[in-house]
């Protein structure tokens, strides 16, 4: 039987190295996990992706959908400052939730999250000066306070950590236990 819901490939890059997970929009979003363990699956390569959708009868999009430079992140969070783009910082926020919300482990990120700024949030949003949202000719560019980045910082450090303690890699020779 085939899944209905559309699955999509998301490569991030964490010490230099990429990974490839399979991530679905539905009510709530989120990314497929290790049955076995309370663990995002991790492929090596997009054809180890490619193949577990096949697998496991996964409707999935021939492309990937998005790329998370979380090594970006990383270099960010080693020095926290007011250089903070928008439409990064956001997807990361996004793409963390949607970790969270796929695994038993996202306590700590899940806190931060309902207890960040609705301020901060929708300072980030606004700063992506989406067409539909932002009048022509206009653009908006946040001013961030020491509290906001510190505020981000602790909820992207979460998110960083929850990624490495929560993704279980599936190699080929092991793929039929992922």
């Amino acid at each position: 039987m085939t899944s209905e819901r559309a699955h999509y490939m998301v490569v991030c890059r964490l010490d230099r190295t990429e990974c490839v997970l399979l991530w679905y929009s539905d009510d709530v979003d989120g990314l497929v996990t290790a049955p076995a363990h309370d663990g995002v699956l991790r492929f090596g390569r997009l054809s180890d992706a490619e193949q577990y959708a096949r697998d496991h009868s996964l409707a999935l999009a021939k492309e990937p959908s998005a790329f998370f430079d979380l090594d970006q992140l990383e270099a960010w969070l080693s020095s926290p400052n007011v250089s903070i783009d928008c439409r990064s910082f956001l997807d990361y926020w996004n793409f963390f939730v949607d970790v969270a919300a796929s695994v038993e482990q996202g306590a700590e990120f899940r806190a931060l999250d309902r207890a960040a700024c609705a301020r901060t949030y929708d300072k980030l949003f606004y700063g992506n000066n989406l067409p539909a949202i932002t009048p022509e000719g206009c653009s908006y560019e946040p001013i961030w306070s020491a509290e906001e980045v510190t505020e981000i910082a602790a909820l992207m450090s979460a998110g960083l950590r929850l990624f490495r303690a929560a993704t279980v890699d599936c190699h080929e020779e092991q793929r039929d236990r992922c």
